[in-house]
């Protein structure tokens, strides 16, 4: 467990400092939990990346199209 000592009003900044501390150890505790091979890290690091850039590119269609997802009009339906 981290440990942060708070030396006169620096409160803010120790909290940061100890909340970045404690997400280093989540990462590390995270990293080895478990052995994964390194063909199933790969493709575990693709499906991160795909749900990533899902994400970001929805976020960009919002802001394009705003709140309704473009759909062409086709007539004769």
């Amino acid at each position: 467990m981290g440990k942060v000592v708070v030396k006169d009003i620096e409160f803010v900044d120790a909290l940061r400092k100890f909340n970045h501390i404690t997400s280093e150890t989540r990462k590390t505790a995270k990293h080895h939990e478990f052995y994964l091979r390194p063909g199933l890290k790969a493709k575990a690091k693709k499906e991160e990346a795909k749900k990533t850039n899902a994400k970001c590119n929805a976020k960009k269609r919002h802001k394009e199209f705003g709140k309704a997802p473009h759909t062409p009009s086709t007539p004769g339906l």
